[in-house]
Parts: structure tokens; C-alpha cells; sequence
């Protein structure tokens, strides 16, 4: 569809223009990342803080993050940013209710629901929720995490590096346009 009807795409990156398959239509632009408006002082860290902003999305690795936290040094601090979903909000219609009954007898589910009890009872993680003031918090942070599952731009990660925090991502198609292994970051 895209080929019939547009003369030009934008794409968000280099690996994104190449799964679109449109070469000679494809110009890349990658996002904006918000840079924080103070300097940036090694002792805003907080202590050594792996910062998350991914939500509870699968696709983002939210459940090998979770798997990862009885193997992290026990002075690590994961913040999990992002929206994470909640069952027993008394305030979600009837309708989603249903929905979330019908969800919670799907396997994958289940194993969201876990990991998100996991984080919220685990001595080392934090749930911090939705946030505007992302860039604050990768400043106070030690690394950004970006654990993708799938092939995907991580803008957190541009917003790691403008704002002179390295990150840590998975090799998955399209990570190591934005990560130099070894240099800026890792790719694991």
C-alpha cells in the first residue's frame, strides 16, 4: 500500500527504511531526544540505578528484565518506567473486567501478571510508572536498559546518549544501528 500511494516515507531508522523495502522512497530521520536543560553531573547518580522504560510491553523485553532480577549484584536498583496494567483497579469498567478475566486465562498473561507482582515486591525494583520527566531520571541513572524482545528503535536509548548515560541493549535487527558495542554501550 505504502509503495501505491506515497511518493516519500519517513522512517525512524535505518533498519526500519530496510524492512519497508522501499529504497529509492525512504529518507531516515531519527526521533528528537529531550536533553536535559542542566548540566550533567556524575554526582547526580543515585547509586547504581539500571533505568527501564518499556512498560510491561512484551515486546520490550519487560519479562527478561523481570527474569533477570535474582541475578542482579544486590546493590543494583532497577527502575521500571513506563504503564503497567492493573487488574484490581476498582475503577476499570465492566467491560474491561471481562476483558481481563478472559486475558488472565491466556499463558502469556499469566506471566505478565507474575512479573508485574514480582516488581512490585522485589527489594530491588521500583516502579515509577508513567513519567514526563524522563530525562531527569536517565540522569540520576547509572544505565538505560533496553531489553527488546523483537526488532525495534529504542529512542530511550538516543535519549541515554544525549544525555551522556551509556545503555544496554539486546541484539536484536536494528540495535547496533544506534549502540557501538563496547563504546557506547553493550549489546548483549
Amino acid at each position: 500500500q505504502i509503495a501505491l500511494y506515497a511518493d516519500h516515507v519517513i522512517a525512524i531508522s535505518k533498519d526500519n527504511a530496510a524492512r519497508l523495502g522501499l529504497i529509492d522512497k525512504v529518507s531516515v530521520v531519527y526521533n528528537f531526544s529531550e536533553v536535559n536543560e542542566n548540566p550533567i553531573n556524575v554526582r547526580d547518580v543515585v547509586g547504581k540505578v539500571v533505568l527501564y522504560v518499556g512498560g510491561d510491553s512484551i515486546i520490550k523485553g519487560f519479562l527478561t528484565l523481570v527474569d533477570s532480577l535474582p541475578y542482579l549484584d544486590e546493590d543494583i536498583e532497577v527502575w521500571f518506567c513506563g504503564y503497567y496494567r492493573d487488574n484490581n483497579k476498582s475503577s476499570i469498567s465492566m467491560l474491561e473486567k471481562l476483558k481481563n478475566t478472559i486475558r488472565g486465562l491466556m499463558p502469556m498473561h499469566k506471566k505478565l501478571l507474575r512479573a508485574r507482582n514480582i516488581i512490585l515486591t522485589h527489594p530491588r525494583a521500583k516502579v515509577l510508572g508513567l513519567r514526563n520527566d524522563v530525562s531527569v531520571l536517565i540522569t540520576k541513572s547509572t544505565v538505560l536498559v533496553s531489553p527488546f524482545a523483537i526488532e525495534h528503535f529504542s529512542r530511550p536509548v538516543v535519549e541515554a546518549f544525549s544525555n551522556a548515560r551509556c545503555a544496554i541493549g539486546t541484539d536484536v535487527v536494528g540495535m547496533d544501528e544506534i549502540i557501538d558495542n563496547e563504546v557506547n554501550g553493550l549489546i548483549v
